[in-house]
């Protein structure tokens, strides 16, 4: 059997990974909101307003005015993330990328976390993940890629931690 990594070392590899993460995201902090970031937006402030009611508005995104139901794609956890931010930290640029840099983090760390238990490189497992080309053009933004830390058509198995503990869960039920 072989030896586990020392905690010291586990840390220091946890340290470096997330360090690794901040100085490649930084950079990124004062990017403009676009894309499909509006929708997470308003989504996050509808939630302020009226938390049960997260998608309850219309918007105008295809052309005409369309229920934001119909628009919006993706679960509201991420407008509930972004809405605790934006309360605490504001709503500018800085403060909500900011704020996503956290899901970055983790989702780094803990592919460095997950690639040690399954006897892989740490470091560099968690440096493949960080710097993929999807992963870290999604942490660039304030939509649900980063939080979820997750894209089957863009990333490997080993780059979305997520994805490979469910299908490990569900393998172990049959």
């Amino acid at each position: 059997m072989e030896a586990s990594p020392r905690p010291e070392s586990e840390r220091l590899g946890v340290l470096i990974a997330a360090a690794l993460t901040l100085a490649s995201l930084a950079p990124f902090l004062g990017k403009p909101f676009h894309v499909d970031d509006p929708l997470f937006l308003w989504s996050a402030q509808a939630v302020c307003r009226s938390p049960l009611d997260f998608y309850g508005f219309d918007v105008c995104w295809y052309i005409q005015r369309t229920p934001m139901a119909q628009v919006m794609q993706n679960p509201p956890l991420t407008s509930y993330y972004l809405a605790a931010a934006g309360s605490l930290l504001g709503w500018s640029e800085h403060a909500l990328h900011g704020a996503m840099l956290l899901p970055a983090v983790l989702a780094v760390v803990g592919t460095h976390r997950l690639a040690g238990r399954f006897g892989a490189a740490p470091l560099p497992a968690a440096a493949a993940t960080l710097w993929s080309p999807a992963f870290l053009v999604s942490s660039t933004n304030v939509m649900a890629d980063a939080l979820l830390a997750r894209s089957e058509e863009h990333t490997s198995e080993l780059q979305s931690p997520c994805n490979l503990v469910c299908r490990l869960l569900l393998e172990k039920k049959k």
